[in-house]
């Protein structure tokens, strides 16, 4: 797991940064913007700061990933068939998550769909309390919340994934 050790959780930190001078600039902002939760964009395209890291956008992101591969088919595409940046994003959470439960099984569309709705039961597993789950989480850094979110992430999506077979 270990997500909560990639970057740090401080307030200074960006979610993502794309430099003015790299190679497709415009295609790869795009697609920086489809694969980013909501909430981690700027307001405004041109304006500044963006919004600071949350371990929520990354998971967002994610499951934007597992979409991508259990329809088989990229965010651009999809984008394209939606009106809007806000149909787009309300159609991935719903009519394009839906469609993996036939494709790729309860377990995938679960998993996928509860990184996209950031809907995670964060309550320990029987016998472990908060206070151990956040101790061995992250140390006590970002506080319960942030740890409580890891161990739910690891509990209901990656050791859920490792149930899928083909």
């Amino acid at each position: 797991m270990g997500w909560h050790l990639s970057r740090s959780s401080h307030p200074s930190e960006l979610s993502q940064s794309l430099s003015i001078s790299t190679r497709g600039y415009t295609l790869t902002q795009e697609l920086i913007r489809l694969s980013s939760h909501p909430a981690s964009l700027p307001a405004e395209p041109s304006s500044s700061p963006r919004p600071c890291f949350k371990p929520e956008y990354d998971i967002y992101s994610f499951g934007l990933v597992l979409l991508e591969i259990g329809l088989w088919e990229s965010l651009p595409f999809v984008r394209q068939r939606c009106q809007s940046d806000e149909d787009f994003r309300e159609q991935v959470k719903g009519k394009y998550c839906d469609r993996l439960l036939p494709k790729m099984g309860v377990i995938y569309w679960e998993a996928t769909r509860r990184c996209l709705w950031n809907d995670f039961d964060r309550a320990p597993r029987e016998g472990v309390g908060f206070d151990d789950v956040d101790a061995r989480a992250d140390g006590g850094v970002g506080g319960g919340g942030e740890a409580s979110l890891v161990r739910a992430f690891e509990r209901q999506v990656v050791s859920e994934l490792e149930r899928c077979v083909a």
